[in-house]
């Protein structure tokens, strides 16, 4: 019986047989930028792996996070600017 592991890993860019393109007069909903990924033959080294993310339940909840302060940094740089103005 063939057993099938899943990783998640970071691939940095640049790397042998990365392809990432942009496909054109697309945008996601939250106005992202949408693009085409072709991994052919990528080597990852051990230290890219992502240890502790097993489901992409998980890949949420990092995002979550990141999506939060993103937001609290935008807040945090709309208010100085309100700030400064008056």
């Amino acid at each position: 019986m063939n057993v099938i592991h899943n990783s998640r890993f970071i691939v940095k860019k640049g790397a042998p047989g990365l392809k990432a393109t942009k496909i054109e007069n697309k945008i996601g909903l939250r106005m992202v930028q949408n693009g085409d990924i072709i991994l052919n033959k990528v080597f990852v080294p051990e230290e890219d792996r992502l240890t502790g993310i097993n489901s992409f339940q998980d890949i949420n909840k990092v995002l979550i996070h990141f999506y939060y302060n993103l937001l609290y940094s935008a807040l945090s740089d709309n208010q100085n600017c309100i700030l400064l103005k008056f």
